[in-house]
């Protein structure tokens, strides 16, 4: 079996699963970069006359997307193999997020530095 990342641009970029494909594996995983929309699935079964259909490998969303190949023979026995693919967060989602944290780890610091100047304050003015 072999995976294609395909970009909005039409690039193509090879994809390596977590393992080498084996018929009696039945599930695998990947990731790919954010701009990967569809991932091309090269499936082919070793009987000829079985049936394989893809499916959940366009419009990749961000996060898990799970990709099924369906194989049937002609007695309509199946077998699904399943592909999870982590399609990465935007950098700009991440560095936002960074930011949120860096911004509430500041307004943390500023509360307990007011804090102190206020006990100190207080404690001058008793000592008066």
């Amino acid at each position: 079996m072999d995976l294609d990342a395909v970009s909005s641009e039409n690039n193509i970029n090879t994809i390596n699963l977590d393992s080498d494909f084996n018929s009696e594996i039945f599930i695998y995983s990947c990731s790919v970069e954010n701009y990967i929309n569809k991932i091309n699935v090269n499936a082919k079964s070793n009987v000829e006359s079985a049936n394989v259909e893809i499916s959940g490998n366009e419009n990749l969303k961000e996060g898990l997307n799970e990709i099924l190949i369906t194989v049937k023979d002609d007695n309509n026995e199946k077998v699904i193999y399943k592909i999870y693919v982590n399609k990465e967060k935007k950098v700009e989602d991440e560095l936002k997020e960074d930011n949120k944290n860096i911004n509430s780890v500041t307004i943390i610091i500023a509360a307990v530095i007011a804090c102190l100047i206020l006990v100190l304050i207080v404690s001058k003015l008793k000592v008066k």
